[in-house]
């Protein structure tokens, strides 16, 4: 995993860097030193990606769970005797149950960082 770490940080530095500078590199030693900062760049750069990764999924997963509760809400407030406007609301609860829900964790999170590995 290091050395696609590394490889990638190589791969995205070329690609970034003005044709002067990757001219320079490339007569310039390759040392340890260099190594274990391109590791680290590529270490940083791949947990970023995860991290918009996992941000776009749960994003996806809140629409998904919104949606779900809107199809039937109208028909189940109907039956129970109330109206549009209860549906709504309904819908509503939903959403404000589920951001306080991700409130709570994360709370929780920013108190112990470490909660989410045990």
């Amino acid at each position: 995993a290091t050395f696609a770490g590394l490889a990638l940080a190589l791969q995205l530095r070329a690609a970034t860097r003005p044709p002067e500078l990757a001219e320079a590199e490339q007569v310039a030693p390759f040392d340890a030193e260099r190594a274990a900062i391109l590791n680290e760049a590529a270490e940083a750069e791949i947990a970023a990606e995860v991290a918009r990764t996992v941000g776009c999924y749960f994003s996806v997963l809140d629409s998904i769970i919104f949606t779900m509760v809107i199809p039937d809400s109208y028909d189940l407030v109907m039956a129970l005797g109330g109206n549009a406007v209860l549906s709504g609301a309904m819908i509503g609860a939903h959403k404000f149950g589920t951001a306080l829900g991700a409130l709570v964790y994360y709370t929780a999170v920013r108190m112990h960082p470490d909660i989410w590995r045990t």
